[in-house]
């Protein structure tokens, strides 16, 4: 159970990751959806991240 909770952690971080990429090509304003999905996703992904292990 642990190593499922820490492959999905691994993907949140990832897909957090390529979201900012792809909230950041148009540029940094206006902010988009993908961008503030992006960093959401990262900081939850980082607080599982450290609190599950």
């Amino acid at each position: 159970m642990w190593t499922t909770r820490k492959i999905i952690t691994y993907i949140m971080g990832v897909v957090g990751i390529a979201l900012i990429v792809r909230g950041l090509i148009g540029g940094f304003w206006p902010l988009s959806v993908q961008l503030i999905a992006g960093v959401l996703l990262l900081t939850l992904a980082v607080l599982r991240w450290r609190y599950i292990t």
